[in-house]
């Protein structure tokens, strides 16, 4: 019994410590003052923005095309001959007129044709002055008679006769007339005002119907195809040319080409083709250019492929703005007064590279929108605005 008091009055003393030790850390923490809790920073996104003006904008078309000739002629022979002379100007490169003779050929057989045409002729003017005689004397002969004129034959009157004699006098002009044509095909002459793009006749060379002698492209004028989409149709007034009531009105036009850089042609659209590729549904306009060959700074070559531009109509209450500033195609992000989103619906008319026009759903006449918006905006929110360096303009 004493052993459990000893013991018992050991361990109570540690026990009564670590009691007491508890009570006053209990104490301590509940009279530790509450830290005060702090409010959530509030985190504004920040976005470029551009200040757009709203009004007409007027929209510019481009369309590319390759420039061809307007006359492409593969210069043949018309009679056969022997080639005895060709032009010092029909040589690739250089330029022609019309009607200069470009190759000769051997005009000996078609002048002993003339000849003998001509001799023909002769013969049946003779023939029928011949057959006229006679007939008059017939008449003559037969009044004598006695009888009334009426009741003779044609053929004692020598009538028939008379008209063979007139028909072979007419083929005898033809076969001249023929004979005189061929005589002047021996000197082939080049058809329009045109650019030597090919010659293969040579002196010495014998030459049948349909023998190719070189190649002319037209010096007065070039043109070149332009596609155009349906909705690009409507964007501008083009030239019908197969209508009945056809105006003659053109739309001026500049090209440039890679090739030829800071350089630039005027052209002028004068036609509309009159159906719709079947491959890729475009409609096909024609802009003619004079003098391609002729332009003060650099001439331009047949094959060049270049840009074509073109003002056309002018759209009212639209926008100008980046393609980065749209979202899903349809809507953009305005900032008002309070830089608070505002989501405003956007139609979209036309696009130039990476600058779009659109008509927009505000009545205001200068908006600031945000230039690369996140897909996080909400309507309401706050954002910071930066200052875009480059903002939004017409377009040239």
């Amino acid at each position: 019994m004493d052993i459990l008091k000893k013991l018992f009055s050991i361990l109570l003393i540690p026990i009564t410590i670590l009691a007491l030790a508890a009570f006053i850390a209990n104490k301590m923490i509940a009279s530790k003052p509450e830290r005060k809790k702090k409010a959530p920073k509030e985190i504004v996104a920040r976005t470029e923005v551009i200040e757009v003006e709203v009004g007409p904008h007027p929209v510019t078309l481009a369309s590319f095309g390759t420039v061809a000739s307007y006359y492409d002629t593969q210069l043949s022979s018309l009679v056969t001959g022997e080639i005895i002379d060709v032009s010092a100007n029909f040589e690739a490169g250089k330029s022609v007129n019309k009607g200069e003779i470009l190759v000769s050929l051997n005009q000996a057989d078609y002048t002993s044709a003339v000849a003998e045409r001509k001799s023909a002729i002769s013969t049946a003017k003779r023939d029928l002055a011949e057959e006229v005689a006679r007939g008059k004397q017939a008449k003559l002969d037969w009044l004598a008679s006695g009888r009334k004129i009426e009741d003779a034959p044609e053929y004692t009157l020598r009538i028939p006769q008379q008209i063979a004699a007139s028909a072979e006098l007419e083929s005898a002009e033809a076969a001249l007339a023929r004979a005189q044509l061929d005589l002047e095909r021996t000197q082939i002459r080049a058809p329009f005002d045109a650019v030597v793009s090919e010659r293969t006749a040579s002196p010495g060379s014998i030459v049948t119907t349909g023998t190719q002698l070189g190649k002319l492209i037209a010096r007065n004028k070039a043109e070149v195809r332009l596609p155009l989409t349906p909705d690009e149709v409507n964007l501008i007034d083009l030239p019908f040319a197969f209508r009945e009531q056809a105006t003659n009105e053109s739309i001026e036009t500049t090209l440039t080409a890679p090739s030829y850089p800071g350089v630039s042609w005027k052209a002028q659209i004068t036609r509309t083709e009159a159906s719709v590729d079947a491959n890729n549904r475009v409609i096909y306009v024609v802009a003619e250019i004079d003098r391609p060959f002729d332009q003060q700074n650099v001439p331009l070559p047949i094959g060049t492929f270049v840009k074509a531009t073109a003002q056309a109509k002018v759209i009212d209450n639209a926008i100008l703005i980046p393609e980065s500033s749209i979202l899903d195609d349809k809507y953009v992000w305005q900032l008002d007064d309070n830089n608070q989103l505002r989501r405003l619906t956007i139609t979209r008319i036309h696009a130039n590279d990476d600058q779009i026009i659109a008509t927009a759903d505000t009545e205001q006449k200068q908006i600031r929108l945000s230039a690369r918006p996140l897909v996080s905006f909400n309507n309401g929110q706050k954002v910071m605005p930066i200052k875009n360096e480059k903002p939004a303009s017409h377009e040239e």
